[in-house]
């Protein structure tokens, strides 16, 4: 099934830069128009198997999912539910690719690092761009089912006009109360640190690096309205969510190798995953360590002030 060409959509939006006299509906409208700019923008490359387009479209879809939420108050729960739902499903489709595209680089640098040799790490990720392809296909096979368009649909009108919630005056200036909005994010960061194990699970900090990535998202969203530390703050959280991430990153890699290693393997690709499980398992201990540094630097009273 056959939908409006990318240009078309692209033509269609509204997309600007959130200042601040930007009112609470030209903020929703901005934060719908740049999230689905950026994923009909990609989508093409989507389609072509372009790893960086994949990359930047489920990034388009977290961080609207991710805006919708901040600005949850704001936005008609239906709607706003809605569009979540659905940014999910195309988020799901393009980060199960997106995932084995992370994991492969990750692998041949490792391998390049270890001196591992070319064929060796072929060997090893040959089941993983096997899955890649797999997941690609289906990725573009929804990509032309009528829920995909109607996604497209919803986020063109949602643009045009934005789904407020009663009792909600659009004409009102955002920054009125975006500062709570953001505050609230930052607090969920927070408490979730301070309910963790002394020793916590990775997965119980896999959890933060979403909330953490919640909270610059919204930090993000909200430094052209208001005044302050808010991209220097946004860039602390992004260095907490970057340590994180190289610690879910190894726990998948170790996971996925574990599940590699067969006696499908020759002698040489059996020794280049056992080293590149060695391997990963000490990036994994390392960020577990410095993920601690990562966070005292982003709850800086210092960077907070514009939170106040």
């Amino acid at each position: 099934m056959q939908g409006p060409h990318n240009g078309w959509l692209l033509e269609h939006l509204v997309v600007a830069e959130a200042g601040p006299e930007t009112s609470i509906e030209d903020l929703v409208r901005i934060s719908v128009g740049s999230g689905a700019a950026r994923l009909f923008e990609h989508e093409p490359g989507v389609r072509a198997s372009d790893a960086e387009a994949v990359h930047q479209a489920r990034v388009a879809t977290r961080r609207l999912r991710s805006d919708l939420k901040t600005l949850e108050p704001w936005v008609e729960p239906s709607r706003a539910d809605r569009l979540r739902s659905e940014l999910g499903w195309a988020g799901g489709l393009l980060g199960a690719v997106r995932d084995q595209d992370v994991l492969i680089a990750h692998l041949e640098d490792l391998g390049d690092e270890l001196e591992l040799g070319a064929n060796p790490i072929a060997e090893v990720t040959g089941p993983l761009r096997t899955e890649r392809g797999l997941r690609h296909a289906e990725l573009v096979e929804r990509l032309g089912q009528p829920r995909f368009l109607r996604l497209r649909r919803d986020l063109l009108d949602a643009n045009a006009a934005p789904p407020l919630a009663d009792g909600i005056d659009g004409t009102g200036a955002a920054r009125s109360t975006l500062r709570k909005l953001v505050r609230g994010s930052w607090r969920r960061v927070a408490r979730a640190i301070d309910r963790l194990d002394p020793d916590p699970g990775d997965e119980q900090l896999h959890e933060i690096r979403k909330r953490a990535k919640r909270a610059r998202y919204a930090a993000e969203l909200s430094a052209g309205v208001l005044d302050g530390d808010a991209e220097e703050f946004a860039d602390r959280l992004a260095d907490l969510q970057d340590v994180l991430g190289e610690l879910q990153d190894a726990v998948v890699a170790h996971d996925r190798l574990t599940a590699i290693v067969t006696d499908d393997l020759s002698v040489a690709g059996a020794f280049a995953a056992g080293r590149l499980v060695g391997r990963v398992s000490e990036i994994r201990a390392d960020a577990r360590i410095r993920w601690r540094e990562a966070w005292d630097a982003a709850r800086s009273k210092r960077l907070r002030r514009w939170l106040r």
